[in-house]
């Protein structure tokens, strides 16, 4: 809505904020069942007020609202033009309250036509039964959900989804998860109205709450984000419906802009529906066409069937009206209502997770092909979607709610009889989808951690470095002989072998300079200071003395102390190395060895002026890998020639007994090694790709050499 001469009641939305900041009470003001008017001293009637006083809150109200002047004409008439009544209510943990009631306006203009005289009402004031306009607490004033029935923009909105305002209505306060658009001039303590997508008349007034923003309100998030005051469906909406009821009911009355009566128990909007639930305007009118088309359905199967229809049998009608008559009604529509809402949910959820499948390509899409391909797949397991279980009966309703939260855009069919053939954008940064897109994370990883679980199955190897300490140090410092063998280790395979890990053999050294047999004193460690270590004789033969191949000319002069981390490095230094390789799961020794690991060796060189290259493999029999089965795998995989050569070419290195070397066609050095490493990132080639499987090999990573001879690009053009 915005302002114009068709529409006049439309206050401007921005507002200084100190006209909405009050420290309101947290106890809420009118709850339902007549909890919140029953306080309230019943020997004090309502007191009508003078013109005076009119003028005087009348005046309060424009500057509380700092409403121009030019604005002010259109409050003129509820607040001068008819009677108002003030009441006093005594609200327990929360006060005095002062509520202003507007009675029906007596100026009336009549027009006699023949003997019928007609009369017309001549005030703005639409309701003829008498309706709150405004409370006050203290010095704050709160208007009712009549008053902003006509004038909808005067406070701050925020925007929630229908599924919301039942809750409300019950007398909830507004959680932060709950809420669509907030209002980002709204700070702590300040007046807001809520309104429904799609539907954009208040139906509830409240303070936001302190530490509410935002940045921190959506799905997802935690906590109230506003206390409601007033609400559609509380004590004032039903006192006025019981008014109403003792009146007679007044049919007809004026019209609203929003499709209602005024004289009706949705004040004056058809979204509002028995004080229970708040819907879109959309959803409303496509309801009601299909109530229409049912009925019609009906009543000609009511033409067909007539007989059949009036012959009941007795037994029928009793059990009905036994069934009618049970006590557990209430029960079997409470958890009729509880289906719907699951099935409302579900279907959400799954449209939450369809539209994270939709790519900007494929927009348009008609209804159909997103329903069976899209919708349906995005269901949880086990579930089925029945939209007649649903409080939207069918689809095309569903999808223009969630159009007019801005979720997604439809568009109609060329002949205009469908208004919702297909789908035109989906805006994947709306707040709704927020928690869709954290659930779809969890799932991705946990179908990682399921998928790496099958594929745990499959070897996968590593190569650990060992240490190994030679026997002189060993001699010198008088070292644990069954900490230097490794007697103790985890692996049955080091047991005895004297391989240890970098921690077992740092465990060795801070052991002997935290109690040191060789010398009186119980430790070489500094008292004062805990990282300096003091050397003693052994200490520093076994680190700092001169091997005999070095030659030393002048004599050597050691360190009395050091720092416990220079300690450590020159200790591992002076240890032999080996290595490991470690088959996983269940951390298998293949093989341990002393020395360097084994290298997996691709060389390329290039032929006929650097346009043909040739690869070659060498030392696949390390890994127990069959030479044969992966030259065949690869020429399938790549489509290249292979070939497999015992004897090493010309100027080239010797092999090693019973090894070969496979020349492939080509430069397939990133392809060799993304299938040999299980990494299908290292190469764009589909052949190599998880599907493919390219975890088929899993040698550990940097046992891999590679070497381009020359001419060879270092990265091949793509």
């Amino acid at each position: 809505l915005s302002p114009s001469k068709s529409n006049p009641r439309i206050i401007c939305k921005e507002h200084p904020s100190k006209f909405f900041t009050h420290p309101f009470p947290k106890e809420k003001m009118f709850h339902k069942d007549n909890t919140s008017l029953s306080g309230s001293n019943k020997k004090n009637k309502d007191a009508p007020l003078r013109k005076s006083d009119k003028r005087r809150l009348h005046q309060d109200f424009l500057s509380f609202y700092n409403i121009p002047e030019s604005q002010s004409s259109l409050f003129q008439d509820i607040f001068q033009n008819g009677s108002i009544l003030s009441r006093k209510l005594k609200i327990p943990g929360v006060g005095i309250v002062f509520s202003y009631l507007r009675t029906p306006s007596e100026e009336s203009n009549t027009k006699v036509e023949g003997d019928i005289k007609e009369v017309e009402k001549m005030t703005s004031w639409p309701y003829q039964t008498t309706q709150p306009i405004l409370f006050t607490l203290e010095k704050a004033m709160i208007p009712s959900i009549p008053l902003l029935s006509l004038f909808p923009t005067l406070l701050p909105t925020i925007t929630v989804p229908s599924a919301v305002s039942k809750y409300l209505c019950r007398g909830a306060d507004l959680m932060k998860s709950g809420i669509l658009s907030f209002p980002s001039s709204s700070s702590a303590n300040s007046l807001v109205s809520i309104c429904v997508a799609d539907n954009p008349q208040p139906f509830a007034i409240g303070h936001v709450t302190p530490g509410t923003s935002s940045e921190n309100v959506g799905v997802g998030t935690k906590g109230v984000a506003v206390k409601i005051v007033s609400c559609y469906g509380d004590d004032w909406w039903r006192q006025g419906k019981l008014a109403r009821e003792e009146s007679g009911g007044k049919e007809g009355g004026r019209g609203s802009m929003f499709g209602g009566s005024y004289e009706d128990d949705g004040y004056g909007n058809i979204g509002f529906v028995e004080g229970k639930v708040v819907l879109g305007l959309q959803r409303v009118q496509q309801e009601e066409i299909t109530k229409q088309e049912d009925q019609w359905g009906e009543e000609e199967h009511d033409v067909k069937d007539g007989v059949d229809a009036i012959n009941i049998s007795s037994e029928e009608t009793k059990s009905s009206s036994e069934a009618n008559n049970d006590n557990n009604n209430k029960v079997d529509e409470d958890e009729d209502e509880e289906d719907e809402v699951d099935m409302d949910d579900l279907l959400l959820l799954s449209f939450y997770r369809s539209l994270l499948t939709i790519t900007p390509s494929s927009l348009p899409m008609p209804i159909s092909t997103y329903y069976s391909k899209h919708l349906l797949p995005s269901r949880p397991p086990d579930t089925t979607l029945d939209f007649k279980q649903s409080s939207y009966k069918k689809l095309g309703v569903f999808l223009l709610e969630q159009a007019g939260m801005e979720i997604i855009k439809v568009k109609p069919s060329q002949d205009g009889k469908d208004k919702v053939a297909f789908l035109s954008s989906v805006n994947k940064n709306h707040m709704a989808l927020r928690d869709a897109k954290k659930q779809r994370r969890t799932e991705e990883g946990s179908d990682e951690k399921s998928s790496s679980s099958s594929s745990s199955k499959k070897k996968k190897m590593a190569i650990v470095t060992l240490y190994i300490i030679p026997p002189h140090i060993v001699n010198l410092l008088q070292l644990d002989k069954d900490a230097v063998k490794a007697t103790h280790a985890k692996s049955e395979a080091r047991r005895g072998t004297g391989f240890l890990t970098l921690p077992e053999c740092r465990d060795i050294l801070n052991d002997y300079i935290t109690v040191t047999p060789s010398t009186s004193s119980s430790s070489l460690i500094d008292e004062y200071d805990p990282e300096c270590v003091f050397l003693n004789g052994p200490l520093c033969d076994a680190l700092y003395k001169p091997s005999k191949k070095q030659s030393s000319s002048t004599p050597t002069s050691y360190p009395e102390s050091t720092t416990r981390k220079d300690l450590m490095e020159l200790w591992i230094d002076k240890m032999e190395t080996g290595y490991a390789i470690v088959q996983m799961p269940g951390n298998v020794i293949v093989d341990m060895k002393r020395g360097k690991p084994p290298m997996v060796k691709i060389e390329v060189e290039c032929r006929q002026n650097k346009k043909k290259f040739v690869t070659r493999v060498r030392g696949l029999e390390e890994y127990n890998i069959n030479p044969a089965n992966f030259a065949n795998d690869i020429s399938k995989r790549l489509a290249c020639s292979s070939t497999i050569e015992n004897e090493a070419a010309p100027g080239r290195a010797n092999l090693k007994k019973n090894h070969v070397e496979i020349q492939f066609q080509g430069h397939l050095v990133e392809e060799i090694q993304a299938l040999l490493l299980g990494n299908e990132k290292l190469s764009s080639h589909g052949g190599v790709s998880k599907k493919g499987g390219c975890e088929q090999y899993c040698l550990p990573k940097g046992c891999i050499d590679v070497t381009l001879r020359k001419g060879v690009p270092a990265k091949r053009k793509k």
